[in-house]
């Protein structure tokens, strides 16, 4: 088995190439920009996410690159123009993800995935309940107030049986939970970009321990449900 190379941080080729695929989104374009893609970009990156697995004994996972276009018939653009992974456990909903986009880069946990429906009745299910609902709606307005997002796909009206006036209501339209905080990239001479290790590494670690709370609720109150297969993002 080769060993992962340690993470060198993200330079300015990567920024660069982030510009560049923005710019030039194609077939054509990527095979181009392909040596910039895997020497500065993915290769940093999933040893990124091996060192941060090894903290946690989890199971690393990039991306694919390649957008699945079969669902999205509006948007033409074959490529993501950012690069994404986990970091998963066996029998756990949850998962910290990373994400690096020309507005730097970004820690997540909780479960970005929608879930799937006996997790989103479970879901309901403890969000309805005041002892577990109330620590949920706890959980994140204390996220909000260390500047973290709280996203995840959200219906537009309530769910069927749950009034509008549900003290979470917010809470009860969601269909996948988590928080997010971006470390924007630092600037070197003439407005060059880099992300460095120490401060890549550092952000990580302290958004994950500050979204634990939230990843334990997720993994108590929704646990998991067996996966079918799905595509990767």
């Amino acid at each position: 088995m080769t060993d992962t190379p340690s993470f060198p941080g993200f330079e300015t080729a990567a920024f660069a190439w982030l510009d560049d695929i923005a710019a030039e989104n194609s077939r054509d374009g990527f095979a181009a920009l392909r040596p910039t893609y895997d020497a500065e970009v993915r290769g940093p990156f999933a040893s990124l996410l091996a060192e941060c697995a090894s903290w946690c004994g989890g199971e690393p996972r990039v991306f694919r690159q390649l957008r699945d276009l079969r669902f999205e018939k509006h948007r033409q653009k074959p490529y993501w123009e950012s690069i994404a992974g986990e970091i998963t456990w066996p029998g756990r909903v949850t998962a910290w993800i990373v994400q690096l986009s020309p507005e730097g880069l970004t820690a997540m946990a909780g479960c970005r995935r929608a879930f799937r429906p006996d997790e989103l009745a479970r879901y309901r299910a403890a969000v309805d309940e005041d002892g577990p609902g109330v620590e949920l709606d706890d959980i994140t307005r204390s996220l909000e107030l260390l500047r973290f997002s709280v996203c995840g796909s959200t219906l537009r009206g309530m769910p069927r049986g749950f009034s509008a006036d549900h003290p979470r209501a917010a809470l009860l339209r969601h269909t996948a939970l988590y928080g997010a905080s971006t470390l924007p990239p630092s600037r070197r001479r003439r407005g060059r970009r880099c992300v460095p290790r120490d401060a890549a590494l550092a952000h990580l670690s302290a958004a994950w321990a500050d979204l634990e709370p939230l990843v334990v609720w997720l993994d108590e109150h929704v646990g998991h449900t067996s996966p079918v297969v799905e595509l990767a993002a």
